[in-house]
């Protein structure tokens, strides 16, 4: 299953779901929870009943939200290989660059 990118506060309340069964701790902010509710329900991984003034009524773990986890217990991001390749390849490129024209200059010195 392809991982699916999650906020810091997504995954709070992911775990949140998961170790409560929803109910949302006295010391977690409501507008946080409310917020990562709606768009942890806009990604498919939970339901969440909503009042009318916006505030989570049910929060439950979809089936998808169930598999997503039995995959990706610890909640990790997916790799951006668009920054590795475009980045991190080419600096290794101009690293061995340059210690190829250090290594022929002392060769070059020594004759």
């Amino acid at each position: 299953m392809e991982r699916i990118k999650l906020s810091k506060s997504e995954k709070e309340v992911l775990r949140i779901v998961v170790e409560f069964k929803g109910n949302k701790p006295s010391t977690y902010p409501e507008h946080t929870f409310n917020a990562a509710a709606y768009s942890l329900q806009q990604k498919g991984l939970v339901k969440a009943k909503l009042l009318t003034t916006g505030a989570v009524y049910s929060i439950y773990l979809t089936d998808l939200g169930k598999h997503y986890l039995c995959e990706n217990p610890m909640l990790k991001n997916p790799v951006d290989w668009k920054i590795i390749t475009g980045v991190i390849i080419p600096l290794a490129a101009i690293i061995f660059s340059i210690i190829s024209l250090f290594v022929s200059c002392v060769a070059i010195r020594m004759k």
